[in-house]
Parts: C-alpha cells; sequence; structure tokens
C-alpha cells in the first residue's frame, strides 16, 4: 500500500527503474513493478514515511483478532483496529478460524461487510 501525490518525483524514478527491470532480460518479471519501486525508494533515494503494520495488515503473516465489536483488529495488545486487510494467497478465500478478543475462534471472511 502505497500513496503519493501527483507531483512526486517518486513517478518519474519508478519509470526509469520499471523500464531497466522490463529490459534486463529476466524470464519472470511477475514482481517487476513492487522491485522497481523498492529500488526507486531504497537505492533511488526517494523519501518515503513507513507505516504500522495495522496500517496494512497482511493476513499470510499473521491472522487479525475479532474485538467486541466485530472489528479485525492487531491480535497484540493494543489491538488497534485494521486500515486495510491485505489479503494474499489463500488468504483471499473462504472463511477463517480467528481468534476472538477476549478468548475462542470465529469462522468468518476477511472481508468486512458492506453496508
Amino acid at each position: 500500500m502505497f500513496a503519493a501525490t501527483a507531483a512526486s518525483r517518486l513517478w518519474a524514478v519508478w519509470d526509469e527503474a520499471m523500464e531497466a527491470a522490463l529490459a534486463s532480460g529476466a524470464p519472470d518479471k511477475f514482481f517487476a513493478e513492487q522491485c522497481a519501486f523498492n529500488v526507486a525508494l531504497r537505492a533511488r533515494g526517494v523519501s518515503f514515511a513507513n507505516q504500522p503494520a495495522w496500517c496494512n495488515w497482511a493476513c499470510n503473516r499473521a491472522w487479525p483478532m475479532i474485538n467486541n465489536a466485530g472489528q479485525l483488529v492487531e491480535p497484540v495488545f493494543p489491538h488497534r483496529p485494521l486500515g486495510i486487510v491485505h489479503m494474499t494467497g489463500e488468504t483471499k478465500k473462504g472463511k477463517h478460524n480467528l481468534p476472538v478478543q477476549g478468548g475462542g475462534t470465529e469462522m468468518r471472511s476477511l472481508e468486512y461487510p458492506g453496508p
């Protein structure tokens, strides 16, 4: 997850890194845009601000917890509500056995219910 203004130099630097990645001759370019993005930030010095994990929770790293209000939250104290639930791989499919704050588990989807 990222955000940048239209005037950010990130876009030009990312474009250059992306062109280099695509021209590299590597047979697998599946992660080319992500690698180019990291090159822009780390190797080419585009400034950025890291955000805490609850801003973009990667469900393949740890299951979120369900709080008493039914929200998906960090599974560790202070159990902040998750800003973005990043579902990857098998975490996108079906329901999962998620821990519930205060004890127990609940089978549910990682998607937020609609209005």
